[in-house]
């Protein structure tokens, strides 16, 4: 091999970009409270769930808007909110469940859901990229991944959404 032929081996090489984090293809575990009180364990409905994931403040705008959308879109569809206070220290979650709990309509109290452990297999689970971005998983009755996405509801996503959870038995 000549020296040119090396050169040229090596600088495709070094612009070789690292392969994609591959998602999980089932959510953890998960068993929490919701702000209504009331226990909570996915998978628990027979047929497909929307999880609208959330790993920061940022991300709450995106939250309301797809839960709103996604109720407006398939009334019959559970929509779980889950966002992520694993990470907040232990004095303030109270404060911010508080908080969540004003803000958050009385009627989806009951599935709006604080994930308080397991942050890495959730960031695994939703293909985590950003910490202020929104994450978006349609699960079946055994907790299979079945759709995923991030970012807004836009009408495409939506319709994707609703295209996907039609594939899902129950």
């Amino acid at each position: 091999m000549s020296s040119r032929t090396l050169n040229f081996a090596l600088l495709l090489g070094s612009l070789a970009l690292p392969a994609p984090c591959r998602a999980q293809t089932k959510i953890p575990p998960f068993k929490g409270t919701s702000l209504a009180g009331t226990s909570v364990t996915l998978p628990a409905d027979p047929g497909p769930a929307l999880l609208i994931v959330g790993f920061s403040r940022k991300s709450t705008d995106d939250a309301t808007l797809w839960g709103k959308r996604a109720r407006v879109a398939d009334a019959s569809l559970p929509v779980y909110t889950l966002p992520l206070l694993a990470d907040a220290p232990k004095l303030l979650r109270g404060m911010i469940l508080h908080a969540m709990r004003g803000e958050a309509p009385p009627a989806v109290q009951p599935r709006f859901v604080p994930i308080l452990d397991h942050v890495e297999e959730w960031k695994k689970a939703v293909g985590y990229d950003s910490p202020d971005a929104i994450y978006i998983l349609l699960i079946d009755p055994g907790g299979a991944i079945r759709w995923r996405m991030e970012g807004p509801a836009t009408d495409s996503a939506i319709a994707e959404m609703l295209r996907q959870a039609r594939t899902i038995p129950g």
